[in-house]
């Protein structure tokens, strides 16, 4: 679910911009910037009524520009991508809404904070009847 979701918002920033984009769970060494970084921060499940469960996901969108500490170039794709985030197609063909986001440049990376919320239905396994047995008659009583 989640790597359907990474794959939407790569999907999304692939049709804006042509910049690589990694999504693993760590930086690789001698990435080509300028590139995009989406990293999972972290999940949280809240139980619904019935078989139902939110899971809220947020991701952090980083932005490695291509001349280091160039805020105005990171303040521009910035602003794009809140736009641009706000919603994502998933492979399914259901769309997922994008809140809180944020932006903010730290340490000559621009960071674009954003959280989605996805409705689960959890489906139990239930035990396939193996065997019924039925009495087929009448009943008689006294004549």
């Amino acid at each position: 679910m989640v790597e359907d979701l990474i794959g939407g918002v790569s999907a999304k920033l692939l049709s804006e911009f042509e910049h690589p984009i990694y999504a693993d769970e760590a930086v690789p060494q001698g990435l080509l910037e300028p590139c995009f970084f989406i990293s999972f921060i972290e999940a949280a499940v809240s139980p619904l009524i019935g078989m139902r469960s939110r899971l809220r996901v947020p991701l952090d969108i980083a932005y490695f520009p291509s001349v280091s500490g160039s805020y105005a170039e990171m303040w521009g794709i910035g602003m794009r991508l809140l736009s641009l985030l706000q919603v994502v197609e998933m492979s399914d063909g259901s769309f997922v809404r994008g809140r809180n986001l944020s932006f903010e440049i730290s340490d000559g990376i621009l960071h674009v904070y954003v959280l989605y919320v996805l409705h689960l239905i959890s489906v139990e396994e239930s035990d396939i009847m193996e065997e019924q047995s039925y009495i087929n008659g009448v009943q008689q009583k006294g004549l």
